[in-house]
């Protein structure tokens, strides 16, 4: 009984949010309020995962398309999958695209025409801030004649 009223007197609430919690929401906050850019969802980064033989054409053709204004290769990467009922392990690169949203439908349709993978991985991530001069240069390189 004395107890419940020391803690009912407490100003400390009894189940503070975790210190990691905080520390989230600062970050969330601090990423969302910058103001370098404009918060968009009109860029998209495209992760592909590719055979190494395979990651320069498929790279040059989503530049030279204009579907994407950048391509990085990441070599080097080690994939598990389970494919057909097996685990499979294989040396994979994977191309990081930066593109708009707007071209995305484009990109997938050519990405799944010369990927040498029956189901290639095709994954969009949106991105929410930037150097605004990369984003114009990014969206002035994407789609249309360009500079």
């Amino acid at each position: 009984m004395l107890l419940t009223r020391a803690l009912r007197a407490s100003s400390r609430p009894l189940l503070a949010p975790p210190p990691t919690l905080n520390l989230t929401v600062t970050l969330a906050r601090a990423m969302t309020s910058s103001s370098s850019a404009p918060t968009t969802t009109e860029f998209i980064t495209v992760l592909i995962a590719t055979p190494p033989e395979a990651s320069d054409a498929l790279a040059r053709s989503l530049v030279a398309s204009r579907t994407a204004a950048c391509v990085n290769r990441v070599p080097g990467v080690k994939s598990t999958y389970r494919w057909k009922g097996e685990v499979i392990v294989d040396d994979e690169e994977v191309l990081v695209v930066k593109t708009t949203r707007a071209a995305f439908g484009e990109l997938k349709t050519l990405v799944e025409k010369e990927h040498p993978y029956d189901v290639p991985e095709i994954i969009a991530l949106p991105i929410v801030d930037g150097n605004k001069a990369y984003l114009d240069w990014l969206r002035d390189n994407v789609g249309g004649a360009g500079a």
